[in-house]
This record gives structure tokens, C-alpha cells and sequence, in this order.
């Protein structure tokens, strides 16, 4: 597992031509678009990376960022509620985020663990 420190430090995103600096923290989820992972950050900004999503779930700190579904993973951090009629992660700025039948029960295991 990585460390606390892990999760502040920042990382240098290329993206469109322009290089950015962002910390895993303020990262609200990541999604699956094709070869491209897109990034949502918790001021609203949306970026796209020519990268897989699998290559970023390598880097983020697993003890706050959980794979819900195999095109999206949150920062349990933001996760505000499941809601079980839609099948969704309710996040703090109000999306949903789809969770597969398959994820669930580990995104229930992922939060008795880390918030208990």
C-alpha cells in the first residue's frame, strides 16, 4: 500500500499538448474512454490523457482509490453514498458513477475497511 505522502505528491499529466500538475487528492474519479482515461478533478476540471486506465490504477494509492467498474475509478474519498435503485457511487459534487454487480461488494469491503 502506498502512503499518505504518495497520495499529496504531485504528478506531471500531459494532456492535449499542455503538462499539468495534480495530486492523486485532488483527483474525484477517473474513467475508461477507449486507449484515453479521462480525469475529473474535484474543482470541476475534466481532462482527457492518452493513457489506459489500467496504467493509472498502477499508480494511485489503493487504501483511497478503488476500481468500481472497468471503466471508472473513484477516490473513496469524495464517495458520498451507494445508491442501490441506480447501481451508482453518489460522489460528493453529486455524480453517479456506475457500479458493476462485481464491484459492489467490494466497494462495500474497501469502505468497512479503511472507515472503520
Amino acid at each position: 500500500m502506498k502512503s499518505k505522502s504518495q497520495y499529496l505528491k504531485p504528478w506531471m499529466i500531459k494532456s492535449n499538448g499542455n503538462a499539468q500538475l495534480i495530486r492523486p487528492k485532488d483527483i474525484l474519479y477517473l474513467t475508461a474512454k477507449g486507449n484515453y482515461t479521462v480525469y475529473r478533478l474535484i474543482g470541476g476540471t475534466q481532462f482527457s490523457v492518452p493513457r489506459t486506465l489500467a496504467e493509472f490504477e498502477k499508480r494511485l494509492p489503493k487504501d483511497l482509490f478503488l476500481r468500481i467498474h472497468r471503466s471508472a475509478i473513484i477516490n473513496t474519498d469524495y464517495f458520498v453514498k451507494y445508491d442501490h435503485s441506480g447501481r451508482c457511487a453518489v460522489m460528493k459534487n453529486a455524480e453517479k458513477i456506475t457500479v458493476s454487480r462485481r464491484m459492489k461488494t467490494k466497494l462495500i469491503e474497501h469502505l468497512d475497511t479503511v472507515y472503520s
